[in-house]
């Protein structure tokens, strides 16, 4: 897929700034925070949210939450530094982002967004079931995809685009200004156990995840006719690349 000339005013939003940031440096924060994230499976979350958290001293992670509980099975928690000041986080996934009912104690909800196509594309090639859709056919989890676009349209400071996170080193100091962090990259080229690591290339990656190609999964699957038809069937998807992305689909997809 290639860039799009131009740019929106939802695209500048979140591009990120250093101006609040400049005068910040590498390290961990010791205050006790409460974060929770949202996304649809394959899109990135993992990667963020294991990024993020290396900015704190410890934590305490709730993976891959059921529907709208605070409950998830007991292999989905992991806690990080026992004995230091430890951080909280929550994670939903394909869930719809307006019903999640956060924490009282949390800081606002942050939604995780990835492209369509290459979203998709791990998807497919994933093939395991989530339990917040078990049983969905595949195209319909692309309805639950659209439901995470138009919350970011509507809290669009309360959005990472996962593109742009693992692509701009200024786009990950625009997070941290965003979110009151600390600057640093610990754990970027970490592959997260939890979450089933990557879909195309396992656990392979630890340690120089920045390699992983990750932008250009759908190259991979283009060929398969259950990748190309679901997505055919939502135009809207080419709009949403551009607009949310800055991508072009990929040549003929939706022709």
């Amino acid at each position: 897929m290639r860039r799009v000339k131009g740019s929106s005013p939802f695209r500048l939003i979140l591009s990120g700034s250093l101006k609040n940031n400049q005068n910040r440096f590498s390290g961990v924060l010791s205050m006790s925070r409460h974060f929770s994230f949202a996304g649809m499976q394959r899109s990135g979350n993992h990667a963020i949210i294991n990024w993020w958290l290396n900015h704190f001293g410890g934590w305490h992670f709730r993976n891959n939450i059921l529907g709208k509980t605070h409950r998830c099975r007991a292999a989905q928690i992991e806690t990080f530094g026992v004995g230091t000041v430890l951080n909280h986080c929550d994670s939903w996934e394909n869930y719809d982002p307006t019903t999640i009912k956060i924490s009282r104690a949390s800081e606002p909800l942050v939604v995780i967004l990835r492209d369509p196509y290459n979203w998709f594309a791990s998807w497919f090639n994933y093939g395991i079931p989530n339990p917040n859709i078990k049983g969905v056919p595949r195209i319909d989890t692309i309805k639950w995809y659209l439901k995470y676009v138009e919350y970011a349209k509507a809290n669009v400071k309360q959005v990472i685009i996962y593109n742009r996170w693992f692509s701009s080193f200024e786009y990950r100091r625009g997070i941290e200004s965003r979110f009151d962090m600390m600057g640093s990259d610990v754990g970027l080229n970490n592959v997260s156990e939890i979450g089933n690591q990557s879909s195309f290339d396992g656990g392979g990656f630890h340690g120089r995840a920045q390699e992983m190609a990750v932008l250009t999964r759908f190259e991979r699957v283009m060929a398969f006719p259950a990748y190309r038809q679901p997505l055919q069937a939502y135009p809207e998807l080419a709009d949403i690349s551009r607009e949310l992305f800055d991508l072009e689909p990929p040549v003929g997809l939706h022709t």
